[in-house]
């Protein structure tokens, strides 16, 4: 089953909801604040229809297909422990992950990770900082 264009009046409706980022006839985005509570109930057990609802969304309107396509997505983005607001990476708000969303074992790779990276950024600006002092 393939996605459905939305009307111009199904466009409206939808940008009356607080969580929608943007809306066009082909796609809708969501707002940080809704991927986060998404999260949250989908984690205490709720589904996907259910949580849309709740949120304030037609499950008609969105259909099956875009509610597991965005089902699919949040649990990436909450995996990377960064929600984004809209579709696509340059939208993001923060580049700097969220650690509440990560488990024990992801919190310690990313905190790793953004130390390695930090140590070798420093470096790189104490090198350009000071040019003349590395040339022999």
């Amino acid at each position: 089953m393939s996605k459905r264009s939305f009307t111009k009046e199904e466009q409206a409706l939808l940008r009356e909801n607080k969580y929608t980022y943007s809306v066009t006839a082909n796609t809708i985005s969501f707002t940080i604040e809704f991927k986060k509570e998404f999260w949250k109930l989908y984690q205490t057990g709720h589904r996907p229809r259910e949580i849309v609802e709740i949120l304030g969304y037609d499950f008609e309107l969105l259909g099956e297909t875009r509610v597991t396509g965005l089902q699919g997505m949040i649990k990436k983005q909450a995996a990377e422990g960064n929600f984004r607001e809209g579709q696509h990476a340059s939208y993001a708000v923060s580049n700097h992950p969220d650690y509440s969303l990560m488990s024990d074992s992801q919190k310690l790779y990313a905190m790793e990770h953004e130390l390695y990276y930090l140590r070798h950024e420093m470096e790189f600006l104490k090198k350009i900082s000071n040019p003349g002092k590395d040339i022999k």
